[in-house]
């Protein structure tokens, strides 16, 4: 965790990196709320900070709309997708 922090913190991540880190803080959190122990705040900042950087939500933003591009639509739901924009 802490090589994935140090890579956030010199700006030099990427979608990966969110992908590892993320999960990691979310299970920390969890445990940690589950013993009703206050440090669950101190991992859900993290989160808030790491996704709240520019760059995150650049490389966030970017993977969505590949996602969305790559995203193969069975045939019988193409006129329910083409009548409404993708949310």
């Amino acid at each position: 965790m802490l090589s994935l922090e140090q890579k956030v913190e010199k700006n030099s991540f990427d979608f990966s990196t969110l992908n590892e880190l993320m999960p990691m803080y979310s299970n920390l959190v969890e445990f940690y709320d589950e013993l009703q122990d206050p440090i669950s705040f101190y991992f859900m900042e993290k989160i808030q900070n790491v996704l709240t950087l520019q760059k995150s939500l650049k490389i966030i933003s970017i993977q969505r709309k590949s996602s969305v591009k790559n995203l193969v639509v069975p045939s019988r739901f193409n006129s329910i997708c083409s009548d409404r924009p993708l949310q």
